[in-house]
């Protein structure tokens, strides 16, 4: 006698459950993706084509689809390993075919993201971060993408990094300050650039409370910096990381109220005018650090070599403690942070004039052996 099989009924061919699912748990999804990721899900359904759309941020990155093994060969050839020169040239050129064929396919994925629906799609976007390798056939894509996310998007907040190449090492990424026209400039609140150019007019970034700026070539001229603080208006938080100059003092004179120097080169920082500072961060190997009019400064964060580095203030009779006057400057400090590296000492350990009546955190690190925790 035959078994009697239950056969279930076929859904109809042309059922699509993942396009069944509410726009709120596919967004819920999407946010767990990065960008690369959440843009590919397009093929899954046809609504899933629409709703990345809707992402508020973008994160383009050209890290994203290096091969594993490129970053491990970056970091043994900064330590110059391997010894042998044969095996050596072998590794350039692995890592040079790396970064051709990534760029190329990086750009391949933006022209076909801004061309998708004709190039007509409309997004609503506050925050594009951007990395790539600056190409010859790349440049012109990568403007675009920044002058549609600024201008039509109405991105906010933008990041705009080139990654440095090994096998062909380019000038300054130019930022595409040309082609945002339209009020675009005027709708940025927060840029940051690494290894590009400052865009060559600010004032017309009226909008715009914070700047960072990354691995600033060596050419760049002082000026650059300080034209930074005096045509931005608005600017609030200026970030410089890893910045080089073709001079080595800089004035600052600004209303900004938070001021971060990491690792740049400039020999003297001049905080010349600064009556809205609050925060200061300075870890570099500066050899001066002159201290101005800075009456609002609280939160202060400071490392230097005490080898080379020294904290000069300006003059008073008779008063030659250095931490004394420092402190002076700034009457509402609340937060202090100072390190101490290398083998001499960078201020004097004298008993203060006035107590800090403000002060609600005090942190020393690598004291000096001669100095009166008391």
């Amino acid at each position: 006698m035959a078994r009697l099989r239950r056969v279930r009924p076929r859904r109809p061919s042309e059922e699509d459950r993942l396009s069944a699912l509410p726009d709120r748990l596919i967004r819920r999804i999407l946010s767990k993706l990065d960008t690369r990721s959440a843009l590919s899900t397009a093929v899954l359904a046809r609504r899933w084509a629409r709703v990345p759309r809707d992402l508020p941020a973008y994160h383009f990155r050209v890290s994203d689809v290096l091969p594993p093994q490129y970053d491990r060969t970056v970091a043994l050839r900064r330590r110059n390993l391997p010894r042998e020169a044969a095996l050596a040239r072998v590794l350039d050129g692995l890592m040079a075919s790396c970064e051709v064929s990534s760029a190329r396919a990086f750009v391949d994925g933006i022209t076909g993201f801004l061309d998708a629906d004709g190039g007509k799609a409309r997004r609503c976007v506050d925050t594009l971060h951007l990395e790539f390798f600056q190409t010859n056939d790349g440049g012109g894509i990568v403007d675009r993408l920044i002058a549609d996310a600024v201008v039509a998007w109405g991105v906010e907040d933008l990041e705009v990094v080139v990654r440095p190449a090994s096998h062909a090492p380019a000038p300054a990424y130019c930022f595409p300050h040309g082609r945002l026209k339209d009020g675009g400039m005027s709708r940025l609140r927060s840029l940051t650039l690494g290894n590009c150019m400052v865009p060559p007019k600010l004032d017309c970034y009226d909008a715009l409370t914070t700047l960072v700026l990354r691995d600033m070539p060596a050419s760049t001229p002082v000026g650059v910096y300080e034209r930074v603080l005096s045509e931005c208006k608005r600017l609030q938080v200026l970030h410089l990381t890893s910045c080089r100059c073709a001079e080595d003092h800089l004035v600052v004179c600004s209303g900004i109220r938070e001021l971060v120097v990491d690792a740049c080169s400039f020999m003297v920082i001049e905080l010349r005018d600064l009556p809205m500072l609050a925060r200061l961060t300075c870890l570099t190997n500066t050899v001066e650090l002159v201290f101005g009019s800075v009456p609002c400064l609280t939160h202060t964060n400071l490392s230097f070599s005490v080898e080379e580095g020294t904290l000069v203030l300006p003059p008073r009779p008779h008063h030659h403690d250095e931490l004394n006057h420092f402190l002076g400057t700034s009457p509402t400090m609340a937060n202090l942070v100072i390190r101490f590296t290398g083998s001499r000492r960078w201020i004097g350990s004298e008993e203060l004039d006035k107590p800090l009546l403000h002060l609600k955190r005090l942190l020393i690190a690598d004291l000096p052996s001669n100095w009166d925790v008391s």
